[in-house]
């Protein structure tokens, strides 16, 4: 089985217990799973018939046991075609529950890549993930991109998905290795070696590379929308964003230890008007 890439907006979890019947037709809910799955789910089945006391144990450090389930960590491999279905067909069920718009989580793990990147570094990638989007909804479609290698990658990218998108959000965080005072992997577990990193101290990159994105839309490479975020943690630094140019200023973890933030900054705004 091969390693899997744990995070948030795409992982795949395979809740196989409860004695439930498995189909393996074509049409099954176990139809596109790996043999390798398939054989775990027959061995768990078989561990429950037997009424063993002992312990369910795969042999594998990516599936553990919780409760009456066994949970495998895994995520699509080999098949971008159902990878970006999956975009559209999420896509879909956010407009179904009413959305004005639509944002596409491009700063995520590129799972096709031999080499750690981003979906979003992943162009080709990218741009079909925001065809099938747009092509699936009629609201406007955001893409959410990461940090950049460089101002000229920032601007090649943005250019090349510009066509497929109604704006940008960038950069809601960091997509780092995280080691401990001893250089080792700070969170336990296979696949948690990198993290994203948000919070504070990202402000400076972050709001770097969104004024970088806005000098390209002042030069006239594209015209989309470009919402701010990253580090936003001061009424100061929303104000600042907005002032380069910025359509829309994001915030997540602030928000989170400062509810009343987004009064605040409405309150400051008023009163630098009055």
């Amino acid at each position: 089985m091969k390693r899997a890439l744990i995070y948030l907006s795409l992982s795949v979890a395979l809740l196989l217990g409860g004695g439930a019947m498995a189909q393996t037709g074509k049409d099954g809910p176990m139809a596109k799973l790996d043999h390798s799955l398939i054989e775990l789910h027959q061995r768990y089945a078989a561990h429950l018939a037997s009424r063993s006391r002992a312990p369910f144990s795969a042999d594998d450090p990516l599936i553990r046991l919780a409760g009456d389930y066994v949970i495998v960590d895994a995520v699509a491999d080999g098949d971008a075609e159902a990878l970006v279905e999956d975009y559209a067909r999420c896509a879909a069920w956010a407009v179904e529950s009413g959305a004005d718009v639509v944002e596409a989580h491009l700063a995520l793990p590129d799972p096709f890549a031999g080499q750690p990147q981003l979906i979003f570094e992943n162009i080709p990638l990218a741009a079909q993930i925001l065809y099938g989007v747009r092509t699936t909804v009629g609201t406007p479609v955001l893409a959410k991109l990461g940090v950049f290698r460089s101002p000229r990658a920032l601007h090649d990218t943005a250019t090349k998905l510009a066509s497929w998108t109604n704006g940008f959000t960038l950069i809601h965080a960091f997509h780092r290795p995280v080691v401990d005072d001893k250089g080792e992997p700070a969170f336990e577990g296979p696949g948690r070696e990198r993290a994203d990193v948000v919070g504070a101290d990202t402000f400076a990159i972050a709001s770097r590379q969104v004024t970088e994105m806005l000098v390209w839309r002042k030069a006239g490479a594209w015209d989309r929308a470009i919402l701010a975020a990253g580090g936003v943690s001061s009424v100061e630094r929303a104000a600042f964003l907005l002032h380069e140019g910025a359509d829309a200023v994001l915030v997540a973890t602030t928000a989170l230890v400062d509810p009343l933030f987004a009064a605040r900054f409405r309150q400051a705004l008023a009163a630098a008007v009055a």
